[in-house]
């Protein structure tokens, strides 16, 4: 492919019938990740870009999310997805050069998360997200500790997995049929649903493993968030970071531009909408539809994809500073290395 910088994207409306809703007190899980981000980084990164980094406010990400979530559970939440975003950062920037050190890090980190290990040996980044989560986990009963740290850990699988393959070159990266299954454990969404039901004071595992209903419209809530956020990430992960995601690895396997390939993608999230309806209206019919818990649930799911939409579109994480969105679904948008441009006359 070439033409990267200046590509120009078509995105029509993704994401309209979900419900969404702000947390209420979303300032509150804001300030609960800034100060604490501020005082676990100091000395890990320097204060001029941690600081960019803070403005980027990914705070909004679980206050988009998770709306009806208990606020202190939110900041708990925010807090350790803020790092996994600062994590991500350090992963897009893995070169053949430093591969073995990262991986040798989540090795590590893998070790203390789901064998006790006391992690001797990681990097200040990874020793504060295995201290956030343990205090995460110390409040969750058995089975949803024991369901989120194997999502966690099959997110840091494949994040070892795409490190391999890339080592400073997206040129080995596999094609879509074999990419896209690691892309779906790493891009932590499963993860994300497991922190949502902490929030709501939830254990689903006990219903998904009797209803298999339910654990089919959880895998689907995993593939549009996770493909609704390769669109809205292409400008960082591809252009900027000289990274990939799935868009990238589509346009390249079908030697089509990035707009053809994002339109694509869209006309599977759009099957992915159909599906996710078909599947919410089976099990809201059948008898675990019956129970409170379920149709909680069903809408926290809801939430997710609808709040990671209007998070995609707004954040300027990946659109750049001074980026406002104008808090449309459909869009027209060329992409460059300094920042996302809208295209008005739409």
């Amino acid at each position: 492919m070439s033409g990267l910088d200046g590509v120009v994207i078509d995105l029509p409306a993704v994401g309209e019938p979900f419900e969404f809703r702000c947390h209420p007190l979303g300032e509150q899980v804001r300030e609960g990740v800034d100060s604490w981000m501020r005082r676990v980084a100091t000395g890990i990164f320097d204060p001029v870009p941690l600081e960019g980094f803070i403005e980027q406010d990914h705070s909004r990400w679980t206050s988009f999310t998770q709306p009806d979530g208990d606020v202190r559970r939110c900041v708990l939440s925010a807090r350790i997805f803020n790092w996994i975003f600062l994590a991500d950062n350090v992963h897009a920037l893995i070169t053949a050069r430093t591969a073995a050190d990262a991986m040798n890090d989540y090795d590590l980190f893998r070790g203390a998360l789901t064998g006790g290990s006391d992690g001797d040996g990681l990097s200040p980044l990874w020793r504060v997200t295995l201290d956030t989560w343990r205090e995460i986990t110390g409040d969750m009963p058995p089975g949803l500790r024991d369901r989120a740290t194997d999502y966690f850990d099959r997110m840091m699988v494949n994040w070892r997995r795409e490190a391999e393959w890339v080592a400073g070159d997206r040129d080995g990266l596999p094609e879509l049929e074999e990419f896209l299954p690691v892309r779906y454990w790493a891009g932590g969404i499963a993860w994300a649903i497991a922190l949502g039901e902490y929030g709501l004071g939830l254990d689903m595992a006990p219903l998904l493993r009797a209803h298999p209903a339910l654990a089919e419209l959880e895998e689907t809530t995993v593939w549009h968030v996770t493909l609704a956020n390769d669109i809205h990430s292409l400008r960082q992960e591809v252009l900027v970071k000289e990274g990939h995601n799935s868009v990238w690895v589509l346009a390249r396997g079908r030697a089509e531009n990035l707009g053809s390939a994002v339109a694509v993608q869209i006309d599977r999230l759009h099957e992915l909408e159909s599906e996710w309806f078909a599947r919410r209206d089976a099990v809201l019919a059948g008898a675990a539809g019956e129970l409170p818990e379920v149709r909680r649930w069903v809408r926290s799911l809801e939430h997710l994809i609808g709040g990671n939409m209007r998070w995609g579109m707004s954040a300027t994480r990946y659109h750049g500073p001074g980026w406002i969105w104008d808090g449309k679904l459909s869009a027209r948008w060329m992409m460059t290395l300094d920042r996302t441009v809208a295209i008005h006359g739409r």
